[in-house]
């Protein structure tokens, strides 16, 4: 971001752009996954499909930013986006451990989430001394790993502890592995 433009008015720029659109669309999905998650019966099965249409948005979001020889991508996308990613997912962990009722289920998702929250900080620690750049592979492959494992977490079926176990596990793994990718990448400070 250049130095003499505000973020306010890059917002004021960027914010109509349909990729932004999306992406603030998406964030905005991070209510209603935590209100009808919270609720059992029907309304947990309408906060699991908010949480999977917003998080299959975010692949929409980026076809948009990369059409039109990238006219549309922003500034403000490459904010938003990877909070986007954050806000949807940090939602849907709170509500699933403000539901879960079986122990071992919830110190899952209580470490899960202490994990991610010890990851994403260290992420933005090492992008806050770089320059805005976009997703890596294996981010984009960390984050699938992790809304796979959050998805299963999520539905309000009774799945098999070890199937949730691994997928988080995974997914975890995954997440850090590419966090540390990143936080090692050439202008990184670590």
């Amino acid at each position: 971001m250049p130095q003499s433009e505000s973020l306010t008015a890059i917002v004021r720029r960027d914010w109509r752009k349909p990729p932004n659109i999306v992406t603030m669309f998406r964030i905005g999905l991070a209510l209603p996954v935590v209100l009808f998650a919270l609720v059992p019966g029907v309304q947990s099965w309408i906060g699991f499909g908010c949480y999977v249409v917003a998080v299959s948005t975010d692949w929409l979001d980026g076809y948009l930013a990369k059409r039109n020889n990238g006219r549309w991508k922003t500034e403000l996308g490459q904010i938003l986006d990877p909070l986007a990613d954050k806000v949807i997912n940090l939602a849907a962990l709170g509500a699933l451990i403000a539901r879960l009722d079986d122990d071992a289920l919830w110190w899952l998702v209580i470490i899960a989430t202490a994990v991610i929250l010890v990851r994403e900080a260290v992420v933005f620690w090492a992008k806050s001394r770089q320059p805005l750049t976009s997703a890596t592979e294996a981010g984009r492959f960390a984050m699938a790993a992790l809304v796979v494992a959050i998805s299963l977490l999520l539905m309000p079926v009774t799945l098999p502890f070890l199937l949730l176990f691994g997928a988080t596990v995974f997914g975890l793994g995954a997440s850090c592995a590419a966090g540390w990718a990143y936080a090692r990448l050439p202008n990184s400070p670590l």
